[in-house]
Protein backbone atom coordinates (compact mmCIF):
# COMPACT_ATOMS: atom_id res chain seq x y z
CA UNK A 1 0.00 0.00 0.00
CA UNK A 2 1.52 3.29 -1.08
CA UNK A 3 0.41 6.73 -0.16
CA UNK A 4 -0.32 9.66 -2.40
CA UNK A 5 2.11 12.85 -2.36
CA UNK A 6 -0.17 15.60 -1.02
CA UNK A 7 -2.64 13.20 0.74
CA UNK A 8 -3.39 13.26 4.39
CA UNK A 9 -3.27 9.87 6.33
CA UNK A 10 -3.19 9.17 9.94
CA UNK A 11 -0.27 8.17 11.73
CA UNK A 12 -1.70 5.94 14.86
CA UNK A 13 -0.24 4.69 18.25
CA UNK A 14 -1.72 1.25 18.80
CA UNK A 15 -0.85 -0.16 22.33
CA UNK A 16 -2.35 -3.84 22.17
CA UNK A 17 -5.29 -2.98 20.04
CA UNK A 18 -6.09 0.31 21.60
CA UNK A 19 -5.98 3.81 20.23
CA UNK A 20 -3.21 5.78 22.31
CA UNK A 21 -3.03 8.48 20.20
CA UNK A 22 -4.17 9.75 16.40
CA UNK A 23 -2.23 12.34 14.17
CA UNK A 24 -3.09 13.89 11.06
CA UNK A 25 -0.21 14.01 8.25
CA UNK A 26 0.65 14.88 4.60
CA UNK A 27 2.70 12.58 2.57
CA UNK A 28 5.42 14.05 1.04
CA UNK A 29 6.76 11.13 -0.56
CA UNK A 30 6.30 7.39 -0.30
CA UNK A 31 7.69 4.12 -2.01
CA UNK A 32 5.58 1.39 -0.45
CA UNK A 33 8.37 0.86 2.41
CA UNK A 34 9.78 4.12 3.04
CA UNK A 35 7.16 7.31 4.23
CA UNK A 36 7.60 11.15 4.67
CA UNK A 37 5.73 12.94 6.19
CA UNK A 38 4.70 16.62 6.77
CA UNK A 39 3.04 18.34 10.00
CA UNK A 40 2.99 21.83 9.93
CA UNK A 41 2.44 24.32 12.92
CA UNK A 42 -1.37 23.87 14.06
CA UNK A 43 -1.81 19.99 13.52
CA UNK A 44 -4.22 18.85 15.77
CA UNK A 45 -3.80 15.52 17.63
CA UNK A 46 -5.08 13.40 20.26
CA UNK A 47 -3.19 11.30 22.58
CA UNK A 48 -3.83 9.17 25.54
CA UNK A 49 -3.39 11.05 28.84
CA UNK A 50 -3.48 10.06 32.71
CA UNK A 51 -3.77 13.41 33.85
CA UNK A 52 -7.11 13.60 35.01
CA UNK A 53 -7.64 10.40 36.31
CA UNK A 54 -8.35 9.89 40.21
CA UNK A 55 -5.38 8.80 42.14
CA UNK A 56 -2.77 10.09 39.71
CA UNK A 57 -2.76 13.93 39.80
CA UNK A 58 0.72 13.45 42.14
CA UNK A 59 2.43 11.36 39.43
CA UNK A 60 4.91 13.31 37.25
CA UNK A 61 4.57 13.18 33.78
CA UNK A 62 7.15 9.93 32.91
CA UNK A 63 5.54 8.15 35.19
CA UNK A 64 1.73 8.68 34.45
CA UNK A 65 2.79 7.67 31.16
CA UNK A 66 3.83 4.25 31.87
CA UNK A 67 0.99 3.84 34.40
CA UNK A 68 -1.23 4.52 31.55
CA UNK A 69 0.29 2.04 29.21
CA UNK A 70 0.44 -0.72 32.32
CA UNK A 71 -3.09 0.00 33.02
CA UNK A 72 -4.96 0.43 30.05
CA UNK A 73 -6.86 3.34 31.95
CA UNK A 74 -6.79 6.47 29.98
CA UNK A 75 -8.53 9.43 28.92
CA UNK A 76 -7.99 11.89 26.09
CA UNK A 77 -6.33 15.09 25.25
CA UNK A 78 -6.45 16.94 21.91
CA UNK A 79 -3.03 18.94 21.29
CA UNK A 80 -1.82 21.62 19.18
CA UNK A 81 1.63 21.52 16.93
CA UNK A 82 3.57 24.40 18.55
CA UNK A 83 6.64 23.10 16.39
CA UNK A 84 6.38 21.78 12.51
CA UNK A 85 8.07 18.39 11.88
CA UNK A 86 9.07 16.68 9.05
CA UNK A 87 9.39 12.68 9.85
CA UNK A 88 11.23 9.87 8.16
CA UNK A 89 9.52 6.43 9.30
CA UNK A 90 10.11 3.25 7.63
CA UNK A 91 8.34 -0.43 7.32
CA UNK A 92 11.47 -2.30 8.95
CA UNK A 93 12.74 0.63 10.99
CA UNK A 94 12.43 0.93 14.89
CA UNK A 95 12.23 4.61 14.93
CA UNK A 96 10.64 8.05 13.71
CA UNK A 97 13.53 10.43 12.40
CA UNK A 98 11.70 13.96 12.51
CA UNK A 99 13.29 17.64 11.49
CA UNK A 100 11.74 20.48 13.30
CA UNK A 101 11.21 23.76 12.79
CA UNK A 102 10.05 26.61 15.16
CA UNK A 103 7.25 28.55 14.40
CA UNK A 104 9.61 31.53 12.91
CA UNK A 105 11.27 28.48 10.38
CA UNK A 106 14.29 28.34 13.11
CA UNK A 107 15.72 24.93 12.54
CA UNK A 108 15.77 22.92 15.79
CA UNK A 109 17.40 19.90 14.67
CA UNK A 110 16.68 16.49 14.66
CA UNK A 111 14.89 14.25 17.47
CA UNK A 112 14.92 10.27 16.97
CA UNK A 113 11.77 8.43 18.04
CA UNK A 114 12.21 4.59 18.86
CA UNK A 115 9.13 2.93 17.90
CA UNK A 116 7.74 -0.16 16.38
CA UNK A 117 8.38 -0.56 12.79
CA UNK A 118 4.96 1.28 11.42
CA UNK A 119 2.17 -1.03 10.10
CA UNK A 120 0.66 0.05 7.08
CA UNK A 121 -3.53 0.91 7.07
CA UNK A 122 -5.89 1.98 4.82
CA UNK A 123 -5.96 5.49 6.58
CA UNK A 124 -2.39 5.51 7.34
CA UNK A 125 0.10 3.62 9.52
CA UNK A 126 -0.11 2.15 12.92
CA UNK A 127 3.39 1.84 15.50
CA UNK A 128 4.10 2.55 19.18
CA UNK A 129 6.52 4.65 21.30
CA UNK A 130 9.02 3.01 22.92
CA UNK A 131 9.83 6.02 25.72
CA UNK A 132 13.06 6.39 24.78
CA UNK A 133 14.68 9.06 22.93
CA UNK A 134 17.83 10.47 20.72
CA UNK A 135 17.85 14.48 20.22
CA UNK A 136 20.72 15.24 17.69
CA UNK A 137 21.98 18.83 17.78
CA UNK A 138 21.20 21.45 15.03
CA UNK A 139 25.19 22.48 14.03
CA UNK A 140 27.33 19.71 15.24
CA UNK A 141 25.01 16.53 15.10
CA UNK A 142 26.18 15.38 18.49
CA UNK A 143 23.37 12.98 19.96
CA UNK A 144 22.49 12.50 23.55
CA UNK A 145 20.05 9.86 24.66
CA UNK A 146 16.88 11.04 26.32
CA UNK A 147 14.31 9.10 28.47
CA UNK A 148 16.77 5.97 28.89
CA UNK A 149 15.53 5.63 32.94
CA UNK A 150 12.09 5.54 31.60
CA UNK A 151 12.80 2.86 29.03
CA UNK A 152 14.37 1.29 31.97
CA UNK A 153 11.51 1.15 34.10
CA UNK A 154 9.05 0.25 31.68
CA UNK A 155 11.22 -3.13 30.76
CA UNK A 156 11.82 -3.87 34.40
CA UNK A 157 7.90 -3.48 35.13
CA UNK A 158 7.27 -5.89 32.07
CA UNK A 159 5.22 -3.09 30.06
CA UNK A 160 7.69 -3.79 27.15
CA UNK A 161 9.74 -6.61 26.40
CA UNK A 162 13.23 -7.50 27.24
CA UNK A 163 14.48 -7.75 23.80
CA UNK A 164 13.34 -4.50 22.83
CA UNK A 165 16.93 -3.54 24.74
CA UNK A 166 18.62 -5.11 21.70
CA UNK A 167 16.49 -3.73 18.91
CA UNK A 168 16.41 -0.26 20.55
CA UNK A 169 20.29 -0.10 20.53
CA UNK A 170 20.75 -1.75 17.10
CA UNK A 171 18.75 1.51 15.58
CA UNK A 172 20.53 3.67 17.52
CA UNK A 173 23.89 2.74 16.02
CA UNK A 174 22.09 2.90 12.76
CA UNK A 175 20.83 6.07 13.09
CA UNK A 176 23.86 7.59 14.91
CA UNK A 177 25.93 6.51 12.01
CA UNK A 178 24.05 7.94 9.25
CA UNK A 179 23.88 11.07 11.05
CA UNK A 180 27.91 11.01 11.15
CA UNK A 181 27.34 11.11 7.61
CA UNK A 182 24.91 13.44 7.06
CA UNK A 183 22.76 11.39 4.49
CA UNK A 184 19.41 10.14 4.66
CA UNK A 185 17.22 12.49 7.28
CA UNK A 186 20.13 14.34 7.55
CA UNK A 187 20.95 15.15 4.64
CA UNK A 188 21.46 19.49 4.20
CA UNK A 189 18.95 19.22 1.75
CA UNK A 190 15.63 18.08 4.02
CA UNK A 191 16.90 21.04 6.39
CA UNK A 192 15.95 23.23 3.52
CA UNK A 193 12.87 21.75 2.63
CA UNK A 194 9.93 23.62 2.47
CA UNK A 195 6.33 22.34 1.34
CA UNK A 196 4.34 23.49 -1.39
CA UNK A 197 2.48 26.62 -0.91
CA UNK A 198 -0.96 25.03 -1.43
CA UNK A 199 -0.55 22.54 1.58
CA UNK A 200 -2.64 23.80 4.84
CA UNK A 201 -2.29 22.13 8.25
CA UNK A 202 -4.21 18.04 7.80
CA UNK A 203 -7.07 17.34 10.32
CA UNK A 204 -7.87 13.81 11.30
CA UNK A 205 -9.87 11.71 9.62
CA UNK A 206 -13.77 10.92 10.87
CA UNK A 207 -12.81 7.10 10.87
CA UNK A 208 -9.46 7.73 12.65
CA UNK A 209 -9.80 5.22 15.15
CA UNK A 210 -10.81 2.21 12.84
CA UNK A 211 -10.15 -1.19 13.74
CA UNK A 212 -8.75 0.02 17.06
CA UNK A 213 -10.67 0.07 20.46
CA UNK A 214 -10.86 3.25 23.48
CA UNK A 215 -10.76 2.11 26.68
CA UNK A 216 -14.19 2.41 26.94
CA UNK A 217 -14.96 0.05 24.16
CA UNK A 218 -16.57 2.57 22.31
CA UNK A 219 -14.36 2.19 19.17
CA UNK A 220 -12.94 6.17 19.37
CA UNK A 221 -12.36 8.45 21.61
CA UNK A 222 -15.37 10.29 23.92
CA UNK A 223 -15.51 13.48 25.12
CA UNK A 224 -11.47 15.13 25.11
CA UNK A 225 -10.05 16.76 28.19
Amino acid sequence: MRFRTGSVIVAREDWRGYLHSASPCLVVADDGQSLIEWMPVGTRSIYATSRLVPGREHLPRNERKLVTMETYQWLYTSMTAETAGLNFVDDQHWSRISLGWSRGRTFLGWYVNFQRPLVRTEIGYDSMDLVVDLVVEPDSRTWRWKDQADFERAINRHILEDELRESVQEEADRVVEIASRAAGPFAPEWVKWRPPPAWGVPKLRDDFAAGLQCPDGSGRPGELL
